[in-house]
């Protein structure tokens, strides 16, 4: 029978009624304080900055803002069913019948358990538009599985995905029927034991020896290959349920080679598992998949994708279940930041140009943060020059060497140590395009300084319609 997806709780997307995504006529469903636009970010973002007047600076409207186009993360969950349609609902098979906007027009995808990573961008829009499209969710704490819990996400939909978890958390997750949680470890098995017996465990392994991402997860969590037999024979001995095998290769890989890889390994501790009396049914490829416009570094999804399939087929029947933890992919090009230039330094030398030393009002101790631990890689682009908009515009003219650096006092509080711009002023706004993940969920008020607001639009008309059988 057909059944129309539940849209969210918080407010049912706006029908365009002529403001689409390239319009400038203003169309907002009202939610308590906050509104869903369906402008798209371009002339939302110019709404906003046109908005701003002189004469009541104590409203702040010159703070640093992010608008998330959850019509973005809609494309991005239909770019997943496209590409990868081996992975298997929890529910039966699922068939998701819609526009994506593309040639093709209306399709059928079929669509499996998808486990997004919480931690990306918990936003509880975006958690609640996943919900609704039967997206599943990895948590790695009490607070997360809370998150997700409280907008109604089955349990069964949800993967406790950190192999070193507090005790009282596994206990909360017992109390809350979260079954499947992942290990690495003897001692992480014996406080399972204690505080959840009849969880459903998944083994996390190191995806290779070496490990050399810039993310150097390997470096943290999974089990080497010598390690499974061991771990294994004390899972049996201690009566607990073992049922599958995790990895993550890490969000800074640049081959689908690592993928592959990685799934042979996983192969390996299958055959293992039989070995030691275990017949397990689950695998998660973890994440690790770029969702950005423009791939600057690291692995472009369709390219992992299509090593993905086939290796996946080669290595594992069609009785098991496959999921992932794409949370960078859905969320990281939904989201686009835009700072305004609050001071500016000249440094004048003799013998050449000036360079400049522009000051934002966010920064690495704010949304910025994980430009310290070469985990993003963003680049400003110019919104207002001079009093002009330049979204999506190419600047012609002169560049010169300059710094960009947030509003704290702190002297490591810097954006980009080189860079190349225009000459700009202060009033001038820069933004940042595919800035969703480990971004806002990573951001203090370290010296007084709030983090930045996150307006939302929808910029795709969402019907969506699913067939059970």
């Amino acid at each position: 029978m057909l059944i129309p997806i539940s849209r969210p709780a918080w407010n049912q997307y706006p029908s365009h009624d002529g403001a689409g995504p390239h319009s400038n006529k203003a169309s907002t469903i009202e939610h308590g304080l906050e509104s869903i636009s369906n402008l798209s970010v371009k002339f939302l973002s110019k709404q906003l900055i046109d908005s701003q007047f002189t004469g009541k600076w104590e409203m702040e409207q010159d703070n640093a803002f992010a608008i998330c186009d959850l019509g973005d993360v809609y494309r991005q969950y239909l770019k997943w069913v496209r590409h990868l349609p081996r992975v298997k609902p929890f529910y039966g098979k699922i068939k998701s019948k819609c526009d994506s906007g593309d040639s093709g027009g209306s399709k059928n995808f079929f669509f499996g358990i998808i486990s997004t990573a919480t931690k990306a961008f918990p936003d509880p829009k975006v958690i609640r538009l996943l919900a609704s499209l039967g997206v599943g969710f990895d948590c790695a704490s009490k607070m997360e599985i809370q998150k997700v819990l409280h907008v109604g996400v089955d349990p069964n939909q949800i993967i406790y995905a950190n192999p070193c978890k507090q005790a009282s958390h596994i206990h909360y997750s017992a109390q809350k029927k979260v079954y499947k949680m992942t290990f690495d470890n003897s001692d992480e098995l014996y406080k399972i034991k204690s505080f959840h017996p009849h969880a459903k465990l998944v083994i996390r392994i190191l995806p290779n020896d070496h490990s050399n991402q810039k993310g150097q997860l390997g470096a943290k969590y999974g089990a080497t290959l010598a390690a499974i037999p061991r771990l294994l024979c004390l899972a049996k001995k201690l009566s607990l349920d073992v049922i599958g095998v995790s990895f993550h290769i890490g969000v800074t890989s640049k081959g689908v080679q690592d993928f592959v890889a990685a799934l042979s390994r996983a192969r390996a501790v299958f055959d293992l598992a039989e070995s030691a009396g275990y017949h397990f049914s689950l695998l998660d490829i973890g994440g690790g998949f770029y969702g950005g416009r423009v791939v600057q570094d690291g692995l472009k999804f369709e390219d992992a994708a299509a090593a993905l399939g086939p290796a996946i087929d080669e290595y594992f029947p069609e009785n098991i279940e496959v999921i992932s933890e794409p949370g960078k992919f859905f969320v990281d090009s939904s989201v686009t930041c835009f700072t305004r230039i609050i001071g500016r330094r000249v440094i004048e030398y003799d013998d050449r140009e000036p360079s400049y030393m522009y000051y934002l009002n966010d920064g690495v101790f704010g949304s910025f943060m994980a430009t310290l631990f070469s985990v993003k890689n963003i680049t400003p682009s110019i919104l207002v020059k001079s009093g002009k908009y330049h979204y999506g515009e190419d600047i012609e003219g002169p560049l010169f060497e300059c710094s960009i650096w947030g509003p704290t006092c702190a002297h490591d509080d810097c954006i980009e140590e080189s860079a190349q711009l225009p000459v700009l002023n202060e009033g001038d706004w820069l933004y940042w395009s595919n800035f969703g993940a480990y971004t806002n969920t990573l951001a203090s008020e370290f010296n007084g300084f709030s983090k930045q607001k996150i307006l939302y639009t929808n910029t795709f008309n969402l019907h969506p319609i699913i067939a059970l059988s």
